[in-house]
């Protein structure tokens, strides 16, 4: 049994109560907020289980960036790698949003 434990909403409390005690830490909290929701974006996409949707990882672009390293070559995609996995990851989603969407309606 996997317990999870919510770091992204006790990372936005500590947050925002940092930023109600000191207001001038506003300017600097507006980045580090963009570039928080820029990687937790990235983790959400690397999760997904077709290696076409997958976007290159953080340390791949920081390497290319800082040390000029070329980006490691992809590996070959084989005839339905992953199919069931990337079905259940869809069917997931769309019932998910579909549950949303009528919730949102009520």
């Amino acid at each position: 049994h996997v317990v999870s434990f919510p770091h992204d909403s006790l990372i936005t409390f500590l947050c925002a109560i940092t930023l109600v005690e000191y207001p001038s830490l506003i300017p600097s909290a507006t980045f580090a907020i963009l570039s928080y929701l820029m990687l937790a974006t990235l983790m959400f996409r690397r999760g997904h289980p077709s290696p076409w949707h997958r976007p290159r990882s953080f340390r791949d672009m920081l390497l290319a960036l800082v040390q000029g390293k070329q980006f490691p070559p992809s590996h070959a995609v084989a005839e339905k790698e992953n199919e069931a996995q990337i079905r259940a990851h869809v069917t997931y989603w769309a019932k998910r949003v579909n549950t949303l969407k009528r919730k949102a309606d009520i």
